[in-house]
């Protein structure tokens, strides 16, 4: 929504819901958010919407598409996940 925080008070919010474990973790799917947008707003989609398609136009019918997917992840999946993140997130604090 635009809304200026700190990153403490910073959440991630999901385009398709995180209950879904295929984009769960997909930089296309996801996007810092306030509380207020995230929980109180149930993630204030159509703005969320607006925004991913200013971005990248059509990017919301192919998260939508590619939500339908059922997936679990393996272990090993996640820890490589677990691992770029770190990487990344160094990296930042450098």
């Amino acid at each position: 929504c635009g809304e200026e925080m700190s990153w403490q008070g910073s959440q991630c919010g999901h385009y398709v819901k995180r209950g879904n474990l295929f984009l769960r973790f997909d930089p296309r799917n996801t996007r810092v958010q306030g509380p207020c947008c995230n929980v109180f707003k149930d993630g204030n989609i159509p703005e969320y919407t607006r925004r991913l398609e200013e971005e990248h136009p059509g990017i919301t019918e192919i998260l939508y598409e590619e939500g339908m997917v059922v997936y679990k992840p393996s272990r090993d999946e996640l820890y490589a996940i677990i691992n770029e993140c770190k990487k990344k997130i160094k990296q930042l604090n450098k």
